[in-house]
């Protein structure tokens, strides 16, 4: 039978494994209109056959950086379902359909575990399927990474602001660092082109009330320098 697992899995990393049932890598596709192509490889590490649907949807963000997905038909990708033995390894290919505009635009291609009717027998069985997204991105011919921060609130030494996407590219932020400014932890997130995220920070003293102070963000193309427009402590 298939153990318990988290129903969705949204991939961030180059590859994961899924409590011994199957690992998929790459977890993401860059593609371009010179490399419009891509695929990733699903492993069955279990002992009982695999199947999986596929789909694919283009994935935007609100301003406030909340996902959302929506159909699509810009991504040809095969096959549609595909089974994958015990031990064995299969591919799923994806292409894209249309030209790249200025600014980068995202998908998700769906792997979702279709549970075996095994599965379902008795009582004291239980099976949940894992809906897994590979991110799919369509560069542009020419990138700009940007960001900037806003301060939003501020009282007591603590305050909140949003670390707004001024570029035509996603980032992928795993911490934020200023010089006497302490950033809330952040887990690692997409910031797609436009969005913006809230986050915490505390500072006292000059950075308080600076004009503006240099800040880097750790992505994972690297650190991407900027700077936070001050003053940052807002009222």
């Amino acid at each position: 039978m298939k153990k318990l697992l988290a129903p969705l899995l949204l991939a961030i990393a180059a590859s994961s494994a899924f409590a011994g049932q199957f690992t998929v890598a790459p977890l993401r596709m860059d593609l371009t209109d010179k490399a419009p192509a891509g695929s990733v490889s699903v492993t069955n590490d279990d002992a009982e056959p695999l199947r999986l649907k596929v789909s694919a949807v283009r994935w935007k963000q609100s301003a406030e950086g909340v996902d959302s997905y929506e159909p699509t038909d810009d991504v040809a990708f095969f096959p549609m379902e595909v089974e994958v033995a015990p031990g064995a390894k299969r591919v799923v290919r994806a292409r894209i359909k249309r030209p790249a505009g200025t600014a980068e635009t995202a998908y998700r291609l769906f792997l979702e575990e279709i549970p075996s009717a095994a599965g379902r027998v008795g009582a004291s069985r239980l099976s949940v399927a894992v809906k897994f997204g590979v991110a799919v991105w369509h560069r542009p011919a020419t990138e700009t990474l940007a960001l900037s921060f806003k301060p939003e609130s501020f009282k007591d030494g603590q305050g909140q602001g949003w670390v707004v996407n001024n570029g035509n590219a996603h980032v992928r932020l795993t911490s934020l660092a200023a010089d006497q400014v302490s950033f809330g932890e952040l887990n690692p997130w997409y910031l797609l082109p436009g969005a913006a995220r809230k986050v915490e920070f505390k500072t006292a003293g000059p950075a308080c009330s600076a004009a503006s102070l240099a800040l880097v963000a750790e992505t994972e193309e690297g650190n991407l320098p900027t700077a936070l427009q001050g003053p940052l402590c807002a009222d």
